[in-house]
């Protein structure tokens, strides 16, 4: 199961194996779990911070505004 935890570790790893100190950010999608991964990410290194995917915002915003406006 791919839960908050199993995403952390994937990241988790990543970051060992470029180095903590060659980590600033890490960037996911808006997924809930993505989020709870990046905030265990954040508590484990202090210097390193999550931010979600621009593009995968502008996805779900353009998706919502596509239903509302029906000639988009």
């Amino acid at each position: 199961m791919k839960d908050s935890q199993f995403i952390a570790n994937i990241l988790i790893e990543a970051v060992e194996l470029v180095g903590p100190e060659n980590v600033v950010q890490v960037i996911t999608d808006n997924a809930t779990v993505c989020r709870a991964a990046g905030l265990i990410v954040e508590g484990k290194y202090q210097h390193i911070f999550w931010t979600p995917c621009v593009v995968h915002s502008l996805n779900l915003m353009l998706s919502k505004l596509g239903k509302q406006i029906e000639w988009i």
